[in-house]
């Protein structure tokens, strides 16, 4: 009965780990993440332009 009980609190572990996976990647695989990184990345880009002295930074970037 005690390894029953063992089994089933370690299946609960694995299903509460395996929700939080599933919430990371539904996080690394959305949208407005890769919406950000791509205007973060413009704005990097836009700085290192402007203080190389590059003309329209940005147009440019």
């Amino acid at each position: 009965m005690e390894n029953i009980k063992n089994l089933e609190q370690e299946i609960k572990k694995i299903k509460q780990r395996n929700d939080k996976v599933e919430a990371d990647k539904a996080w690394e695989t959305s949208n407005f993440r890769k919406i950000i990184i791509a205007i973060l990345t413009y704005f990097v880009i836009i700085l290192f332009f402007y203080f190389a002295w590059f003309s329209k930074p940005f147009i440019n970037a």
